[in-house]
């Protein structure tokens, strides 16, 4: 799996480009924003406690950048997988940032997140994307989910 901050904004454009829901590729999305400079939208649920974000919402983050820098992650054995029903392990919210790129928009699905090869168009190299994996790997006490999704 890619950078684990990537997850939601993947799984919520992922559902864009068909009429049924799809299971999630594990390949890139936009770059969430750094702490702090992300804007959640209003929904009005409340704030997830010690995240300053709305609950529930997932921050607009800046789109496609010209450069990347690795966005700090939570701090070593500080995050804990939720599993389902199945026993899948499920990232921790908190610890899982992710954002919409303000560029998709419904009108816009066509020529995102839909086109074939849009994805290699703004993902971040793998030189941010790997040094930001392997903090957020840490961040779960050092235990990988070793499923691969594709």
């Amino acid at each position: 799996m890619d950078s684990v901050p990537a997850t939601v904004a993947l799984l919520v454009m992922a559902t864009g480009c068909s009429s049924a829901p799809t299971a999630a590729k594990g390949k890139g999305s936009s770059h969430p924003a750094p702490p702090g400079a992300t804007q959640p939208a209003a929904n009005g649920s409340g704030t997830t406690p010690g995240s300053g974000r709305q609950a529930g919402a997932i921050p607009v983050g800046p789109g496609p950048q010209t450069k990347y820098t690795v966005q700090a992650q939570p701090a070593p054995g500080t995050c804990k997988y939720r599993f389902t029903a199945a026993k899948e392990p499920l990232p921790a919210p908190v610890c899982t940032r992710g954002a919409t790129n303000p560029a998709v928009t419904q009108a816009t699905l066509k020529t995102t997140i839909c086109m074939p090869g849009y994805t290699a168009t703004i993902r971040p190299p793998s030189s941010i994307t790997a040094k930001e994996k392997a903090a957020s790997i840490l961040a779960y006490a050092g235990v990988s989910n070793k499923r691969r999704i594709c």
